[in-house]
């Protein structure tokens, strides 16, 4: 019942309360908590669980991602299955959901903002965090479905298997609605965006996919809103494998300057082999420098060794401290 699994980085409230998901345990479905720090030093951290998902599905299945909240204090997620629906391979009950939870009087009340179908134009398995844009909409990406139907995705039956990008709008009457607005296609794209989106200063959205790119190893991408529903996408990094790393999985972190942070669990050596001490292929830290004329720089921070100094970073985001 207390959850199981955690893997998504937390998010800090002004209190220095901790909110995280669990994509098990609970009723079966994951769960969502909160942590309080301890009045003293040697006291113990309190765990609260502020909601369990469905043992049915219907409310959404295994959250995925990091939690975000909005400027009233109400949170914000996706999880990768339920919402009630198809299952299959993907889905369980349904192909995902993104819901709220909202405190008043002490209680945290959950509701579903969108159940994804994986027909049509809509993405299935929402993945990674949600992101607000200036205009109070929330942003996200699907791993699979959308409209991109290429073999190189992986599609053998007339599947959409490289995943969207979607927006939320709220209405006046508290519910939302949702807007496929990008489909990965094929490797000139990207696909399988696992990591959700942060905003960037220039109000653009960037992501990771964990496929596609030249050398099909993964990519940084940067979706532009263009107004009228429309958003256009381009590619920030391609990462070559090996030396520069392969298969991104994980989000990104801006520092002021504009710098984005990040981290493959793959690559960053001379081969992909990753085994005790190495010297290589267990994975890198990287960070990518935008310049004046739109290019961007990666430098590579680190490169895991393996062994006692550890393998495959993973599987949210880093941090950033006040240095």
């Amino acid at each position: 019942g207390d959850g199981a699994n955690p893997g998504s980085a937390f998010i800090l409230d002004a209190k220095g309360n901790l909110y995280g998901v669990t994509p098990n345990g609970g009723n079966g479905c994951g769960i969502v908590f909160e942590l309080s720090p301890p009045a003293t030093k040697s006291g113990k951290w309190k765990e609260n669980i502020l909601h369990k998902f469905d043992s049915s599905g219907k409310d959404g299945c295994n959250p995925s991602g990091r939690l975000i909240f909005d400027q009233a204090g109400d949170l914000f997620g996706g999880t990768f299955n339920g919402g009630g629906g198809i299952s299959n391979f993907f889905c369980k009950n349904g192909c995902g959901t993104t819901y709220k939870l909202h405190l008043a009087n002490g209680k945290w009340t959950g509701t579903v903002l969108h159940r994804f179908t994986g027909k049509g134009t809509d993405g299935q398995s929402p993945t990674g965090g949600l992101a607000f844009d200036k205009a109070g909409n929330l942003w996200g990406t699907t791993f699979i479905g959308g409209v991109g139907k290429s073999s190189t995705c992986g599609d053998t039956n007339g599947a959409g298997f490289c995943g969207t990008v979607f927006e939320l709008t709220p209405n006046a009457k508290g519910t939302w609605t949702e807007s496929t607005l990008y489909s990965f296609v094929d490797a000139s794209t990207g696909w399988n965006s696992f990591s959700g989106l942060i905003l960037d200063q220039a109000g653009d959205l960037v992501g990771t996919t964990e496929n596609g790119g030249s050398a099909l190893q993964g990519t940084v991408f940067k979706i532009t809103p263009k107004g009228k529903g429309k958003v256009e996408e381009s590619l920030i990094h391609e990462f070559a494998g090996e030396a520069d790393g392969a298969f991104p999985n994980s989000g990104l972190t801006p520092d002021a300057a504009g710098n984005l942070y990040g981290v493959v669990s793959n690559g960053g050596g001379h081969a992909f082999t990753c085994t005790e001490d190495s010297g290589g292929g267990c994975g890198i830290v990287y960070k990518l420098t935008p310049s004046s004329d739109g290019t961007w720089t990666e430098t590579i921070l680190y490169t895991f060794l393996g062994g006692a100094d550890g393998a495959g970073p993973g599987d949210d985001r880093l941090a950033l401290d006040a240095n």
